[in-house]
């Protein structure tokens, strides 16, 4: 068995990355949109037609392949995405259609934090760190973490640990899709940030101030909501380091001072572990999607 495949199914793309096993480096990698408002057959289509492509363009065969993982957008319990942001996949059969689908048994699921998780705590920040203990934070098209605890993914009893972008944050009474209301989600994750920082240049217009200079101060107080979230993991958990992920992550502004704005928020401030940009680039979803079997295997 040379190659283990990943996916990473998120609210806006669906990636696909074939891992060497032995190295882990990744030799073919692949993402579409996921359009989930077109439903769930048509995810089950586009992860079918992504194998297809990734097999004949790599000239892998079935065979060759030790196993499929992938990284579900929400809350997974025995491999059944029981809460997540993209609804059409709660409560669905999806092991057993995609085992009809790719004529292939040996698939995991996993929560897509929890991937990335444990691909950046195995081969990224926290290899390089040797730590023990880690969390990472997904800004994306939703807002999650995956922890890792004693070289071990934490997912609770029901799978619905990390889910820290369902901890309310605010009053201001806006309703989440799971039902309750100021979800750090709504203002942290990548539409949340589009969305506030629009209400931000509007409730600000009749100032002075370019819309550029509203936007960089809107930055400065994303900042500081996400450092407070951040400070609260840290005081729960005392991980060795915080790792950034998803598409807000990948912005620069972002890291420039927020260690410096979690610290007066933790009640340990000494020896504080550090927040840390991702390594695995975007794809470390998909990749940690790869890994499941091995990291199953392990433990």
């Amino acid at each position: 068995m040379k190659y283990l495949i990943g996916y990473d199914i998120g609210g806006t793309k669906i990636e696909l990355v074939i891992l060497e096993f032995k190295s882990k480096k990744i030799i073919y990698k692949k993402r579409v949109p996921t359009e989930r408002e077109r439903g769930y057959r048509n995810i089950l289509s586009k992860v079918s037609g992504l194998f297809r492509e990734a097999l004949l363009k790599t000239q892998i065969t079935p065979k060759q392949i030790n196993s499929i993982g992938f990284a579900l957008p929400g809350s997974v319990q025995n491999e059944i995405m029981i809460r997540g942001n993209t609804q059409v996949l709660e409560g669905k059969p999806i092991k057993k259609d995609l085992q009809k689908i790719l004529r292939f048994k040996s698939l995991y699921f996993e929560n897509d934090a929890n991937c990335f998780a444990l691909a950046e705590h195995t081969l990224g920040v926290g290899k390089r760190l040797k730590a023990r203990s880690s969390v990472g934070i997904i800004l994306g098209t939703g807002m999650g973490s995956g922890m890792i605890i004693a070289d071990k993914i934490f997912s609770g009893k029901r799978g619905t640990a990390g889910e820290i972008g369902h901890i309310p944050i605010s009053g201001h009474s806006i309703k989440c899709y799971c039902g309750q209301k100021d979800c750090s989600e709504l203002y942290l994750s990548g539409p949340g940030f589009k969305s506030y920082v629009q209400k931000y240049i509007q409730k600000h217009a009749k100032s002075d101030e370019s819309a550029e200079i509203l936007i960089s101060k809107y930055k400065g107080l994303y900042k500081k909501i996400l450092a407070k979230q951040i400070a609260a993991t840290i005081n729960f958990l005392d991980p060795d380091y915080v790792v950034l992920g998803g598409g807000i992550s990948r912005n620069h502004f972002l890291y420039k001072g927020l260690n410096q704005l979690v610290r007066p928020h933790l009640f340990v401030r000494k020896s504080a572990p550090p927040i840390l940009k991702h390594k695995i680039s975007d794809s470390a979803g998909s990749v940690g999607a790869a890994l499941l079997a091995v990291y199953r295997k392990k433990n």
